[in-house]
């Protein structure tokens, strides 16, 4: 089944299966230029959209970092950056749980679909973890590499 490729549809539907993680972890479809303490960012991965690597021109691959973030300036930052690439140990809890178990319509399946039509995603590795500024704040991060396979029209 071809669906047209959205991608802000992706991103919307991406950031709403981390929604399960708030209030502890809040989410954003997109970087967000002053990010709130404990939060996870949608970044494009380099390279970000391939139309032609897979089955010809048949499946699109988008690739995404998320972008894990907590004030480093708070005690136990490294123990919730930990928690969080966790997987495992619950949809409220885990970026890669909440992400492998984001169909609407059943959280039980792990399908990576985000309940979109014929979507699939990877949740790749984690990397890039220490110290990082942003708007003038040092924040303890991660990024966790996610890969989603549409189908084109």
């Amino acid at each position: 089944m071809s669906v047209p490729l959205d991608l802000d549809k992706i991103a919307t539907a991406i950031q709403k299966a981390l929604s399960k993680l708030a209030p502890a972890l809040r989410s954003f479809p997109t970087m967000v230029t002053n990010p709130p303490p404990d939060c996870v960012c949608l970044k494009p991965a380099d390279p970000w959209v391939d139309y032609h690597g897979a089955f010809s021109k048949g499946l699109v691959t988008v690739r995404y970092n998320l972008v894990v973030l907590s004030v480093a300036a708070t005690d136990g930052w490294q123990d919730k950056i930990n928690r969080w690439c966790s997987s495992g140990t619950g949809v409220t809890t885990s970026i890669v749980d909440a992400l492998e178990h984001s169909n609407p319509a059943d959280s039980s399946v792990d399908d990576g679909s985000f309940g979109l039509a014929g979507v699939t995603s990877t949740v790749g590795t984690v990397h890039s973890w220490g110290l990082t500024e942003v708007a003038k704040t040092e924040y303890g991060t991660a990024q966790i590499d996610l890969t989603v396979y549409c189908p084109r029209t």
